[in-house]
């Protein structure tokens, strides 16, 4: 882990001083200034999303009193959404609640909120982003008695020998380099699904697109904290 995050922390800082150099190796325009101060902006706003991960798994991994309480999933997904929508303007995410909205009781769970809006927004911020902001669709479905949170893109897909690798701490696709990104994301998210006894599971295919389902533990059998 340290050896990975070692190598995670230490590009963005590279690059900070690469164009520290570059920027006052001559006088420049106010223009100039405004571009490489936005490139700076990117790499520090980098290496603080990294930060928080491992700050954020480093907590899960030595808490065993992670606080639960009950909650409306779908007020919470709600949120979320006009979350994404004000750090994503050109987000389209279209929310069904058609085959859970007279079920009350699948849509009340027990879970660490702050924990779930991490890991449910991390899957939209990707799906979003691996999709080049084509529509989202998340539904929620009553599955033999539990609740099934599906959320389909309709992006570039995963090809099939890396299902297996997308959950590793760090991983990142060679084919999608270019993409920002840093590699926790979905490690954490999988971490806090797994506090919940949340199931996850992973449905694509390699240019057309990735569905994630996750099943919730029954209404009788919470979490234990």
């Amino acid at each position: 882990l340290v050896q990975h995050a070692s190598h995670e922390l230490k590009t963005p800082p590279a690059s900070i001083i690469g164009h520290l150099e570059v920027t006052l190796s001559r006088p420049r325009e106010n223009a100039e200034y405004r571009e490489k101060m936005q490139a700076l902006y990117t790499d520090a706003l980098h290496i603080k999303s990294i930060l928080e991960g491992l700050l954020l798994l480093s907590g899960l991994a030595g808490s065993h009193n992670t606080p639960f309480s009950s909650l409306r999933i779908d007020e919470l997904l709600w949120d979320l959404l006009e979350k994404t929508s004000i750090n994503n303007p050109h987000a389209i995410i279209q929310l069904n609640l058609h085959d859970v909205e007279h079920k009350p009781e699948l849509l009340e769970i027990h879970a660490n909120r702050d924990l779930l809006m991490i890991a449910m927004g991390n899957l939209i911020d990707n799906a979003l982003k691996f999709s080049n902001n084509q529509p989202v669709d998340i539904s929620l479905n009553d599955r033999a008695g539990q609740l099934c949170i599906a959320i389909a893109d309709k992006g570039i897909g995963i090809e099939e020998h890396e299902l297996t690798d997308i959950f590793n701490l760090f991983y990142r696709s060679a084919k999608n380099a270019s993409i920002p990104g840093h590699g926790i994301g979905l490690h954490l998210s999988k971490q806090i699904f797994d506090l919940h006894r949340i199931n996850m599971d992973v449905d694509s295919f390699a240019g057309k697109g990735t569905t994630i389902h996750l099943l919730f533990p029954e209404i009788s059998s919470p979490p234990k904290n």
